[in-house]
């Protein structure tokens, strides 16, 4: 390894990333899952991902680290070990059925069933180019839909996605293994079956630049067998100009 790729070694600066902000997925802790992520396009800062910008500071050294076979004694100590995994797999998923596509009048659409859709219909088609072709899609003014997207199995994925400039425009995307037959969320039933159940999720939340395309990639890989998709547009329109997911786990 390069010494200027050592902790400690190189010139490391450092700077705190505006524009994420993070929200607990349920009112109980019984899963430890990570936390919903919300990206606001207007407060992002893209020039922070390739080192420039304003605000750089030299990183503060930490503790020393130390291999635990030879030095498992000392306390307060950063024990480190080689990696025994290989790199994860990550391919662009190329699976996934638009299985319900619905205008939604509530803010919180979790109580409202879904509605299974006819695969032939033409905006359904437009959703499909989207998330497998990678077609762009543009959502009217003043509207609020939910997208419901069957898999097929179940994946461990990353999202990358990019927005076109619009005021006040947000993606909502969650994740779940199978939808529910009560608004419990307790009873999931025949996985398979979607139309009359309810979803409930976790994800992360994307909030579309005023003046500026926004483009996002998540920090922590999602899993699921049925994704959701929820998009709310003010008085302009919005244009999804990428939705790009890729399958991570390892081989």
């Amino acid at each position: 390894m390069l010494p200027e790729l050592g902790t400690g070694v190189a010139d490391w600066e450092c700077r705190i990333l505006p524009g994420y902000s993070f929200e607990a997925p349920f009112e109980h802790d019984r899963f430890s899952i990570g936390y919903n992520c919300i990206f606001d396009g207007e407060r992002l800062d893209p020039e922070a991902e390739t080192g420039q910008g304003e605000g750089w500071e030299p990183a503060i050294r930490g503790l020393p680290g130390a291999e635990p076979g030879l030095r498992n004694r000392y306390p307060a100590t950063h024990f480190l070990m080689p990696a025994m995994l290989p790199p994860p797999h990550r391919t662009k998923l190329s699976s996934g059925k638009v299985r319900s596509l619905q205008l939604i009048s509530k803010k919180d659409a979790t109580l409202v069933p879904v509605t299974e859709v006819a695969a032939d219909d033409l905006v359904v088609a437009n959703w499909t180019a989207l998330i497998l072709d990678q077609k762009s899609l543009v959502i009217p003014p003043e509207t609020r839909v939910r997208i419901l997207v069957d898999l097929g199995k179940y994946f461990c994925t990353e999202l990358s996605i990019r927005l076109g400039p619009s005021t006040g425009a947000t993606v909502s995307v969650r994740w779940a293994e199978s939808l529910f037959e009560d608004t419990d969320f307790v009873i999931k039933g025949r996985r398979e079956l979607v139309d009359g159940k309810f979803f409930f999720g976790i994800g992360d939340t994307f909030l579309a630049a005023n003046t500026r395309p926004t483009e996002c990639n998540s920090i922590f890989w999602r899993a699921g067998r049925y994704l959701q998709i929820e998009v709310e547009t003010q008085d302009v329109p919005l244009t999804i100009e990428r939705f790009d997911l890729h399958e991570t786990r390892y081989p």
